[in-house]
């Protein structure tokens, strides 16, 4: 997708699945938390979450569990609740993984990211 620069005004392509996150203007270096009103064009989305809707549903009580479910076993790890969602880590090494980094692992798996989308839009349709 394009988006803007808010600072600079500069546009550049990012991943769809980044809304939410921060990025770094390749125009003047500045970091910002993009969100949807920086984006030009969508362009084709295909199956990817964004990290906003990721931690709604790690949020949400009535999807955190299954979701949660989803995410063990391809990725390795497995989660623990915490006050406003999940946190995760490695059972062997018990390193922990923020959020926003298990949402970037799980849309590099192509199974788990469209089975993700699809329970997604199970739910909010």
């Amino acid at each position: 997708m394009n988006v803007v620069c808010p600072c600079c005004r500069h546009s550049f392509s990012e991943l769809y699945f980044k809304l939410g996150m921060p990025s770094q203007c390749p125009g003047c270096g500045k970091r910002f938390d993009m969100q949807r009103d920086h984006v030009i064009e969508l362009g084709n989305t295909g199956w990817q979450i964004t990290c906003t809707d990721f931690l709604r549903l790690l949020r949400d009580s009535m999807t955190a569990e299954e979701v949660e479910s989803y995410i063990a076993e391809p990725l390795g790890l497995r989660a623990r609740p915490v006050p406003g969602g999940w946190i995760f880590f490695n059972p062997e090494d018990d390193s922990f993984y923020d959020p926003q980094v298990v949402h970037s692992m799980m849309q590099m798996n192509p199974g788990l990211q469209g089975r993700i989308y699809r329970y997604a839009m199970d739910r909010w349709r």
